[in-house]
């Protein structure tokens, strides 16, 4: 069984659908008579996996097929933009399994994080957060507090406390993981925890740079000069974030030289982003609502059912074309969208090994555009912040086209 991409932790299958019940997975091309840049739809639908769902839990199935189950039908629901369907779902398997993570420790762990992502993206940042301490205490059932799985979760947890605004949090959890790994010779654990530094404090540079940018340059030359062999492909990514910092700064020169490298390097038919331009968040002044206080704002803003599917394929050359709006949620209010497809359109990717003539690699990207949810002072009640964010998750399975 594939492995549902809202489980794991690199890239996994592509998911998304010609229906809103219904939920068909894309690929590319492949037929006969198919031309390049057609899609075609293949998978299971929504139907079969409710089905496959409920006939295991019938039988009263073991936990791992109970687990497999679940996420499979939940990475269903969550495509067809159910997202409160896939959560609930996610949860009355978390309610009868997570007993079972001494013995089940990775599956328990799949669930959990499965439920943390979909919460992320409904603007539950609480259970967002919980869920990444939960996948961390589901591995510590079953594996040694110094297995790299482990300290990878711990990773994930920075994640957490660096996209809920907490910086020095995180920083301090891949400043420990990072630590630890060292000690217990996990170059690709200490590497992946120096590599989550940098990227955050690139980040935080872009809008603080007073505070961060000399941090920032501190990790990513820490990645680049750090004479680890097994470091090598970390002093890669290194040189990506000072040539995504010097194309910030008007140099992008550096990023066609980054280009040169990978393209020396023969990377394959793995998709390597090496830029890509900041999404151009909504001005202010060009908000249609009345007057500019904080009520006004959340009320300008639909956060319920928000979530687009960007397609677009990844040419050999490395550039985008055709991007745009593969499947969008029945309600949706748009204003948002452009912004995320010009940045797209904008990116620029390691050079593919493939036949010039082919149309490259399709990739689709789920968006979904929410806002935190928090609790207001004095009382019990819960309202929407007024900063809105932008989810993503890639649904792509790395599948070059039959030209």
């Amino acid at each position: 069984m594939i492995r549902p991409f809202l489980a794991a932790m690199a890239l996994a299958t592509i998911a998304t659908g010609s229906a809103a019940q219904e939920r068909p997975a894309v690929a590319p091309a492949a037929s006969p008579d198919a031309q390049p840049g057609d899609v075609v739809v293949t998978g299971v639908r929504l139907s079969d996996s409710a089905a496959a769902l409920k006939a295991c839990l019938a039988r009263k199935c073991p936990p791992e097929q109970d687990i497999a189950a679940t996420l499979a039908h939940a990475e269903n629901l969550f495509v067809s933009g159910d997202y409160h369907a896939a959560r609930q779902t996610l949860g009355g398997s978390i309610g009868r399994n997570k007993r079972h993570a001494s013995k089940f420790p990775v599956q328990v762990s799949d669930l959990l994080r499965a439920n943390s992502r979909i919460a992320a993206h409904l603007g539950d940042g609480e259970s967002y957060q919980i869920g990444a301490f939960d996948v961390v205490s589901a591995l510590k059932a079953g594996l040694s507090d110094n297995d790299p799985r482990v300290l990878a979760a711990r990773i994930e947890v920075g994640d957490s406390f660096a996209k809920t605004r907490q910086p020095d949090m995180a920083l301090n959890i891949y400043k420990d993981v990072a630590q630890r790994a060292h000690v217990l010779h996990l170059p690709v654990v200490e590497g992946y925890a120096r590599l989550r530094t940098a990227i955050f404090l690139r980040a935080m540079a872009d809008s603080d740079a007073g505070t961060y940018r000399r941090d920032a340059i501190k990790a990513i030359d820490a990645l680049i000069t750090n004479p680890d062999p097994q470091l090598a492909a970390f002093a890669l990514a290194g040189k990506l974030l000072r040539a995504q910092m010097a194309a910030k700064d008007g140099d992008t020169a550096a990023i066609d030289a980054l280009v040169a490298e990978y393209r020396g390097k023969n990377q394959g038919t793995r998709p390597v982003l090496l830029y890509g331009p900041r999404i151009k968040s909504r001005e202010q002044s060009s908000r249609q609502f009345n007057g500019g206080s904080t009520t006004n704002q959340i009320a300008a803003d639909n956060f319920d059912n928000q979530w687009v599917d960007v397609s677009f394929w990844i040419k050999p050359d490395g550039r985008v074309s055709d991007a745009g709006v593969l499947r969008q949620s029945p309600k949706l209010t748009g204003y948002w969208v452009q912004p995320i497809v010009d940045s797209i359109v904008g990116r620029r990717y390691a050079p593919l090994t493939m036949d010039p003539s082919q149309p490259g690699l399709l990739r689709v990207e789920r968006y979904t555009f929410t806002s935190r949810w928090t609790t207001v002072v004095g009382s019990h009640l819960q309202q929407r912040e007024p900063t809105p964010q932008i989810e993503m998750i890639d649904l792509s399975q790395d599948t070059p086209a039959k030209g």
